[in-house]
């Protein structure tokens, strides 16, 4: 059979387009199955690991003492780093839990003239490390699920648990929100927690909403 020139480079055209459209995966060889390479999946359409909290991550429950040793130290090197900014002199820092007339998780003691800010620190150092590492575990590809579950404990549910309990707390003991808002009007204390105890949960509820239509999307049909 007889082919024109035409025909022929129609021809090896189609069949180079076919390969080049398979090697790249944007269409694979069965029908109605897209592969879309900027997704955390691989061609064979294996799952990728779901980015969010799930029931098999209790067990990290376990390790509760460890994020509250790690909590505190964040705590209480706020209240130090802001204490020495100011000009005070740090005399005791302890990151254990004690009881002295009261229980303490831990406590710093200072010297010196200091303002407000270095009692309200703790929790402007909550934010920072909340904004930080929720960039971290929804911009940054972490392969290992146990570790991505440990950096969502330690920068996003401690802040939370942290600012949450202190401000919960200042309405039937004195602490550090008593000195701040001495200072500081109180309206403007109590709407800085509320928001920031407000964004703490709406943060943790997208990325647990996004973690679920992010693997059920995996293996969804291509559109033809």
């Amino acid at each position: 059979m007889k082919y024109s020139i035409d025909e022929l480079f129609n021809y090896i055209r189609r069949r180079s387009d076919g390969k080049v459209a398979g090697a790249t995966g944007i269409r694979g060889p069965s029908p109605g199955i897209c592969y879309n390479p900027g997704m955390n999946s691989s061609p064979d359409g294996a799952a990728p690991p779901a980015r969010k909290i799930q029931r098999r991550d209790w067990p990290w429950l376990l390790a509760y003492p460890a994020y509250q040793l790690i909590g505190t130290v964040r705590h209480e090197a706020g209240h130090a780093l802001a204490a020495l900014l100011e000009g005070g002199q740090i005399r005791k820092f302890v990151f254990w839990p004690t009881w002295d007339r009261q229980f303490y998780w831990g406590y710093v003691q200072w010297s010196g003239k200091v303002g407000w800010l270095t009692s309200a620190a703790p929790y402007l150092l909550d934010l920072l490390t909340f904004v930080v590492f929720y960039f971290i575990c929804t911009r940054v590809e972490i392969k290992r699920h146990g570790l991505w579950v440990n950096l969502c404990i330690i920068g996003l549910i401690s802040p939370l648990v942290n600012s949450g309990y202190r401000y919960a707390s200042s309405f039937f003991r004195d602490g550090d929100l008593t000195s701040v808002m001495a200072a500081v009007p109180p309206a403007f204390v109590h709407a800085y927690f509320i928001l920031t105890v407000v964004v703490y949960i709406l943060g943790l509820v997208r990325i647990q909403r996004s973690g679920r239509n992010f693997t059920a999307s995996v293996g969804r049909p291509a559109n033809p």
